[in-house]
């Protein structure tokens, strides 16, 4: 906790949570009068916009010198990385549970993240991968957000029940994902034979 404290870039910290909020509230004011329709699409076309942000890391030098490990990034190798990569599909598709999961998990997760932004920490105000990191995040907290508040989805009662299970599968997905991209990794790499030694 002490580290994180004292890593952290404050002026960053605090200009882009402002600025987050700022935008959240501009967008609410921008498309409260607008036709079901516009808002539908507008919100898909950021969570659309989302995927295209994240897989954007490979183009930032400092994972581009760290290949093949910075591939990992890019995969469902974290619950932020699983929701920017399924909540497009989760929000055209018609399914309830997955619907409560997003709008509960999308809110709680991104306002989490950019409390404690741990993926950025002693990195410059306007280095590239902070602007990445931000505008991703800003996606993953304002979809959910106002997929409820315009009421494109409305929460079941089961919501808590769906929300916690799914949460559960989120995780068992990270760690398959995690280990098995891992054992590629020392495989081509060529230390799978050195990770066997100490299974002997």
């Amino acid at each position: 906790m002490w580290d994180y404290l004292a890593n952290i870039n404050w002026l960053s910290y605090f200009f882009y949570n402002i600025l987050i909020a700022l935008l959240c509230v501009g967008f609410y004011f921008l498309m409260r009068n607008k036709s079901e329709k516009v808002k539908y699409y507008t919100i898909l076309s950021l969570l659309i916009l989302g995927i295209f942000i994240h897989f954007s890391k490979l183009l930032i030098p400092e994972y581009q010198n760290n290949m093949p490990e910075s591939l990992l990034e890019i995969t469902l190798s974290t619950p932020c990385a699983i929701s920017a990569l399924t909540f497009p599909f989760i929000y055209i598709s018609k399914n309830k549970t997955l619907k409560d999961y997003m709008v509960v998990f999308g809110i709680i997760s991104g306002i989490t993240t950019l409390l404690f932004p741990l993926d950025i920490q002693g990195k410059s105000m306007f280095d590239v991968d902070v602007i990445r990191f931000y505008t991703a995040h800003l996606i993953i907290l304002l979809t959910p957000l106002f997929t409820y508040i315009f009421k494109i989805h409305t929460l079941s009662e089961k919501w808590i029940k769906h929300t916690i299970l799914l949460f559960l599968l989120v995780i068992l997905i990270i760690v398959i994902n995690n280990e098995l991209f891992n054992i590629l990794v020392l495989k081509q790499t060529g230390q799978l034979e050195q990770l066997g030694q100490y299974f002997k």
